[in-house]
């Protein structure tokens, strides 16, 4: 498990932890009667393998099922003799978890005549949780790691490795837990003149608090609803602070708790229209020859998205039922021409085949053509044309239904392909349900890095908040090669996108940011306070951390303004140096302050002021 996994799981696992303590002042373990596993794992330290065996039989530690079938091995003196063998193995620390675990599962499906829960992870993670309980906590699939996995937004394993996944977490909570003053006298208390264990105490919260996990993540979650609703009615948000505060952070939680989906894109100075909306790319044919195709953008794809759940979610489950019947008869027809390549002809004799296709577009292939020998055609159009049954009599009725000016190449291919399709059946009916319009947010770090004109084009005019949706289209650059819905007739920026951009208040590229984005963005200030509690969350320096952190910008604040702060970015590099303050001055803190110090008066006296409040 990365450092990455372990910070955000830190994080979270922080919260269960907090919540619990809340409650469990008022009614000890929620109610439930948990003290009797801190009165086993006592009960048996340095009794022997038989007498462990028989107390954790007779106890709730396991399910019914695994205390009969294990009761029946014991009744039988050489099934017995064998059992407490395969356990004594399973408690052998000179050999790997998951080689005794194997062998232990084996050997007592045996005993057992093949019933499972005598040899199930829970009945052996039982008797490794009370023979060794600071190194095992107590297992169950249904009550502990499947809403465990839920409440952390992880995967779920399968088999056993669902247990070790269960133990990395577990153990990674232990710690936490160990570090938690307040809660582990508490708990000592309560279980005064028991065995103590961290792993236990972190079994027993998960166990607890599994039916109140899901609260836990809808408040947790909910810690931007001011700059929510500002979002919601400016659509358009830049995030400008000092370095370091979290701005990159806050958007993207900003994101997660509107439950969006979301696309992050960084600006730098090479960055382009070409890379944002659309351009030119070069593509080489089957025999090497070079050419160009219109490729859409980051921005563009984005709001293709976007756009298409709105039309979607506008839609009955009538309509939505024949589209996906379309599709799949389009499907199904376009695979069989690709494994089996059939040739066929449009009205005026010229021979084609179908190589590939994807949502966008169909690509044929004419063998016979000197100008060009490859085509991509619209899905779009032949989607609409086969779900609104339009008769096709001959190759202009596709012009005369799309009302355009002239027909295209593509409308020969298109007709022949929609013909073809009609001719196949439907296949069977699959359920759909309605489709919920969702919010979609794009991300745009160091948004002043970019040349803003140069990258946005005529967007400015399709992002401004009160032209957003189909009264906003524009026409783009290369609008002329654009066939694919939902932007066939002009680019338009959907009512359910919204933008945030990042920016450092003092970098020198905010003079370039053109007013008439400026105008079409809300600005918000953040400082290095509002954020840095939760980047510092979970986290064992944290406290330390905000207090030197405040110091400091307090200092800073006087000497420079709140645009120079030092944000809590900073300090999670302190991870780096096992919580040394020190390092993190010299290394990270000293740097970026002299460069703020440059050229002024008294450079060494402030700096020394600036490193005393640090260490204050």
């Amino acid at each position: 498990m990365d450092n990455v996994q372990i910070f955000s799981y830190n994080e979270k696992l922080k919260a269960l932890i907090d919540a619990f303590k809340i409650k469990d002042l008022e009614e000890p373990f929620w109610g439930y009667d948990e003290l009797y596993k801190w009165e086993i794992i006592t009960s048996v330290k340095g009794k022997g393998v038989e007498y462990l065996v028989i107390r954790i039989k007779n106890s709730r530690l396991l399910n019914r099922y695994a205390s009969i079938a294990v009761n029946d091995i014991l009744k039988v003196p050489n099934k017995k003799t064998d059992f407490l063998q395969t356990v004594e193995n399973l408690l052998d620390e000179h050999l790997p978890l998951g080689e005794r675990m194997d062998k232990y599962e084996k050997e007592v499906k045996a005993l057992s005549d093949g019933k499972a829960s005598a040899y199930d992870d829970r009945t052996a993670g039982a008797f490794l949780a009370c023979a060794y309980p600071q190194t095992y906590p107590f297992y169950m699939k249904n009550n502990l790691y499947l809403p465990l996995c839920t409440y952390l937004g992880k995967n779920i394993k399968t088999g056993r490795d669902a247990y070790f996944d269960y133990l990395d977490i577990v153990r990674i909570m232990a710690k936490l837990v160990h570090q938690d003053i307040e809660l582990t006298e508490r708990i000592a208390t309560r279980t005064n003149g028991f065995e103590q264990s961290d792993l236990l105490t972190a079994q027993t919260i998960i166990f607890c608090m599994q039916k109140q996990m899901n609260e836990i993540n809808i408040m947790e979650n909910k810690k931007y609803t001011e700059q929510i609703d500002h979002l919601r009615k400016c659509k358009n948000m830049v995030l400008t602070g000092a370095p370091g505060t979290g701005k990159t952070f806050m958007a993207k939680a900003i994101a997660e708790e509107m439950g969006a989906e979301s696309c992050f894109v960084q600006f730098h100075p090479s960055y382009d229209y070409t890379d944002f909306v659309e351009g030119l790319r070069p593509i080489k044919d089957d025999n090497g020859n070079i050419g160009f195709e219109r490729k859409d953008g980051v921005f563009k794809e984005f709001c293709a998205k976007a756009a298409q759940n709105v039309i979607d979610s506008e839609k009955t489950v009538e309509t939505l039922e024949k589209e996906l019947s379309i599709k799949d008869r389009i499907e199904n027809y376009l695979n069989d021409l690709i494994e089996k390549p059939k040739m066929l002809s449009t009205k005026t004799g010229t021979n084609f085949y179908v190589i590939g296709f994807n949502d966008k577009a169909i690509s044929i292939e004419m063998p016979d053509n000197i100008i060009s020998k490859k085509l991509q055609i619209s899905m779009s159009d032949i989607v609409e044309l086969l779900e609104k049954d339009v008769p096709l009599n001959n190759v202009k009725d596709i012009k005369a239904h799309f009302a355009r000016q002239f027909g295209t190449q593509n409308d020969s291919y298109i007709f022949v392909l929609c013909n073809e399709i009609r001719k196949m059946q439907s296949g069977v009916k699959k359920t759909v349900h309605l489709v919920e319009k969702k919010d979609y947010v794009f991300i745009i770090d160091e948004i002043n890095r970019g040349e803003i004109s140069k990258i946005f084009g005529e967007l400015f005019f399709a992002i401004d908040p009160g032209y957003r949706g189909t009264k906003g289209r524009v026409k783009t650059q290369y609008q002329n090669m654009v066939t694919e819905k939902p932007f066939a007739e002009g680019f338009y920026v959907p009512d359910n996108v919204y933008i945030i951009g990042t920016m450092n208040d003092i970098d020198r590229s905010v003079e370039s940011m053109d007013f008439a984005i400026r105008r079409r963005f809300a600005w918000v200030e953040v400082k290095a306070s509002d954020t840095a509690e939760n980047i510092l969350k979970g986290k064992p320096y944290k406290d330390e951390a905000l207090r030197r952190m405040e110091n400091l910008n307090n200092t800073i604040e006087e000497m420079l303004g709140t645009a120079y702060q030092i944000g809590g970015s900073y300090f999670l590099k302190l991870d780096d140096y096992n919580g040394d303050f020190g390092q993190l001055w010299k290394f990270h803190l000293k740097g970026v302050l002299t460069e703020y110090l440059r050229g002024m008066r008294d450079a060494s006296s402030k700096m020394d002021k600036l490193e005393l409040s640090y260490n204050a």
